[in-house]
């Protein structure tokens, strides 16, 4: 089964260090700078330049003795995010989207008062959890097997559901993944990602994946057609899409697959932490605080009717 381009299975226990992840760093900042997608997406260097430095650095939040909502009290939440709205993103130096934002109103709750937000690349994320240079990864990631051995997870925030983008028209005449698969076609996929895996387990070779950062570079890399087609969640494809400097350019098309579990991530050691957060989270969502923040991102109803019945437990067996 086809789970998004943005999933992040290779980077899930591989320390963040060393020059290619500076590379990664910087690639970035620079997509940061060129504001990719107007009317939101774009993040400017001065917005990120501090939080970037901050993810290659040591930072308060420390790897071994844990984290706790304590210490979250007293020095603040360092918030793990990508270049990638409506999931999750910087603007303005504050950390946005519908994963930051679901956090922010936990956090508050439990009587966290202030948020930095860490802006790194996808395959960056878990890295810098487990390193303790962040709290909370907040990119949107899936519950997947992987995933439930390196780290720990809040439980379901998002369903997602996943989609093909093709240029406007769909010239391809794409409807699966395994038509893209079939395909002659060049494939956009996230450096890191499983989708590149998958990719090659349905046949597609190395030279037929161009890779990019990023979400957002993939679409503008599409628009100048330099790929044919990609993947990842509907809900990210679906804000994108829509952005100005995309508007028209692009097309969705959703592929019949089932929809995948998102939520935060925690590290091993913030089991503390995690629980704390994982009550109060399920008291916001009883209380409906938390859909104005879907509404406001455009989520569809049914990617977030019903979470509230899952658990993070229940569905790491699932991915088993």
């Amino acid at each position: 089964m086809f789970t998004a381009f943005k999933e992040l299975e290779r980077g899930a226990g591989r320390p963040m260090n060393g020059k290619r992840d500076d590379v990664r760093l910087e690639r970035a900042n620079r997509v940061a700078r060129r504001h990719l997608l107007r009317g939101g997406l774009g993040v400017t260097a001065a917005a990120v330049a501090s939080p970037l430095l901050a993810a290659c650095g040591g930072g308060s939040a420390s790897g071994e003795g844990g984290t706790s909502i304590e210490r979250l009290r007293s020095d603040g939440a360092k918030f793990g995010v990508t270049a990638g709205p409506p999931s999750s993103g910087v603007e303005g130096g504050k950390a946005i989207g519908i994963l930051p934002e679901v956090a922010e109103v936990v956090l508050k709750r439990l009587g966290v008062e202030r948020f930095e937000p860490v802006l790194t690349s996808f395959d960056g994320i878990i890295p810098g959890l487990q390193a303790g240079r962040v709290d909370l990864a907040l990119p949107g990631l899936y519950i997947t097997a992987a995933r439930c051995k390196a780290i720990q997870f809040s439980h379901p925030v998002l369903r997602y559901g996943d989609a093909l983008v093709v240029p406007h028209g769909n010239p391809g005449n794409f409807r699966t993944i395994e038509e893209v698969a079939k395909s002659d076609a060049k494939v956009g996929t996230v450096a890191g990602s499983a989708g590149a895996t998958q990719l090659k387990q349905l046949g597609v070779p190395a030279n037929r994946q161009v890779i990019f950062p990023d979400l957002p570079s993939i679409l503008e890399g599409m628009k100048a057609g330099r790929v044919e087609v990609s993947a990842s969640d509907a809900i990210a494809l679906g804000y994108l899409v829509k952005q100005e400097s995309l508007s028209g350019d692009l097309d969705l098309v959703p592929l019949p697959t089932a929809k995948f579990s998102g939520a935060i991530g925690f590290a091993k050691n913030a089991t503390d932490l995690r629980k704390v957060f994982n009550d109060e989270l399920r008291k916001a969502q009883a209380e409906g605080v938390l859909t104005p923040i879907y509404q406001k991102w455009n989520a569809p109803a049914d990617a977030f009717e019903g979470v509230d019945k899952l658990t993070w437990e229940e569905q790491c067996r699932i991915a088993e």
